[in-house]
């Protein structure tokens, strides 16, 4: 069975040998790091990537991450690395964090924030949090600086303003769906006027208007 997992430009569906899937998405690795995995269902993870895992109470399932390590037996939880970021936010059943000497054990609903070693737990009231499993961003009435956030979170990209862009209080609402990021700032640009252009691995925002 395939034991390393990477994708580039799409995001991938992976079938483990236990019938657990992991959505990852574009940029991630997926490491199978155990040599029985009937028996030890261990993986390591860079990336984002949501997890279904098959329940196995004898054999639980372990995520090693860059700072720290998930353990369940059977639940639904997406995992997101970035740099010295880690976060985890749990949607069915519950999994246990460690990292250091600490544990922190969270229930469907929790997202934790792990920043160089720091731990935070805090609410979830992002709704396109997930958006990038389904391909789907929905704006709803919020102003530019709030969709561009979503855009690059959603995107895995990095997208900035030019110093001197006045940061107007535009409203947008609109739904991107399975759309690259190039054609979804070619409809920001149609319904705000937005001039953008790609500066090395980033996109910077030169003009809005309003």
């Amino acid at each position: 069975y395939t034991t390393h997992y990477v994708t580039t430009d799409t995001n991938q569906s992976a079938n483990l040998p236990d019938n657990s899937i992991v959505s990852l998405d574009r940029g991630t690795t997926l490491d199978i790091i155990s040599e029985n995995f009937a028996h030890n269902r261990a993986l390591s993870l860079t990336g984002r990537a949501f997890f279904e895992v098959a329940k196995d109470v004898q054999h639980p399932f372990t995520v090693m991450l860059p700072q720290g390590k998930i353990t369940v037996l059977g639940t639904q939880f997406n995992i997101s690395t970035n740099d010295n970021i880690e976060e985890i936010y749990v949607t069915e059943g519950h999994v246990r964090y460690e990292i250091a000497d600490r544990s922190f054990d969270l229930k469907a609903g929790d997202y934790i924030k792990v920043l160089d070693g720091d731990v935070i737990k805090v609410g979830m009231n992002d709704s396109n949090y997930l958006s990038w499993k389904n391909g789907k961003l929905v704006l709803r009435d919020v102003n530019i600086s709030t969709a561009v956030k979503s855009l690059a979170k959603h995107y895995q990209s990095k997208i900035t303003f030019l110093p001197d862009v006045a940061l107007k209080d535009c409203k947008i609402s609109t739904t991107l769906d399975q759309e690259t990021l190039t054609e979804a700032l070619e409809e920001l640009s149609i319904l705000l006027s937005i001039e953008f252009k790609a500066v090395g691995d980033e996109i910077v925002i030169s003009d809005i208007n309003c």
